[in-house]
């Protein structure tokens, strides 16, 4: 394991994946902190307004969680027992394969 120094990056990264379920959570946490609204309203035949969720695409989950990444304790870098730094990475690529 080839891990950073103060002055020297980490050549091993980790790449934290989430559950479906922590996504989830990630997402919201990350909507509530920008101000982006989950809800929308739509208005019904009789001239009221109900509260509907909004379907956000598969591309904006990703930047949600990708933005969101850097200020999850789980991406937290941490030390070795030799005084090494690991730090993580939102994405990489493996073998020719970008993962995120």
């Amino acid at each position: 394991m080839l891990a950073g120094r103060i002055n020297n990056s980490s050549k091993t990264e980790f790449l934290f994946i989430p559950s479906v379920s922590e996504t989830k959570r990630i997402i919201d946490e990350h909507l509530a902190s920008t101000g982006i609204e989950k809800f929308t309203t739509t208005q019904l035949y009789n001239g009221e307004t109900t509260p509907k969720p909004k379907v956000f695409s598969e591309e904006q989950k990703l930047q949600f969680l990708i933005k969101a990444y850097p200020s999850l304790p789980e991406t937290r870098p941490f030390r070795t027992w030799s005084n090494g730094l690991i730090t993580a990475t939102p994405e990489f690529f493996y073998l020719g394969t970008l993962i995120h």
